[in-house]
């Protein structure tokens, strides 16, 4: 019974978290890179998603979720250049995250990589 409701407990405290995460973000219009992802990896972890999975889906959230209601007409470059982030970033940044270290900050650092270094090269 003790460990039942130590495991609640734990429960309880992720959702509390996540619930703060989550309303972080819902005051702006597209959170940042790195507060989306964070937010969009607790929940992921949260469903018992492997590690993989839940960074492979949380960067094509946050790569491609649009920045603005102006973005929404981006044109063609500009959604190439999305597809491309995610393609470099899923292939190089999927796994730097695991469920006790979501290192964030590298994943944020890999995909600037991915934008700066692959991508302009080749769309701008």
């Amino acid at each position: 019974m003790e460990g039942s409701v130590r495991g609640s407990s734990s429960v309880a405290i992720q959702a509390i978290m996540l619930g703060v995460i989550l309303l972080s973000c819902s005051s702006c219009v597209k959170c940042d890179f790195s507060n989306c992802y964070e937010s969009c990896l607790l929940s992921c972890f949260l469903r018992s998603i492997s590690p993989p999975s839940c960074a492979a889906s949380c960067l094509a959230q946050c790569i491609l979720a649009p920045t603005s209601s102006a973005s929404l007409a981006n044109d063609d470059r500009d959604r190439l250049n999305h597809y491309c982030e995610l393609g470099c970033a899923s292939s190089l940044c999927s796994t730097i995250s695991t469920i006790n270290n979501p290192n964030v900050e590298a994943v944020e650092g890999c995909v600037k990589s991915c934008s700066l270094n692959v991508c302009t090269k080749y769309h701008h």
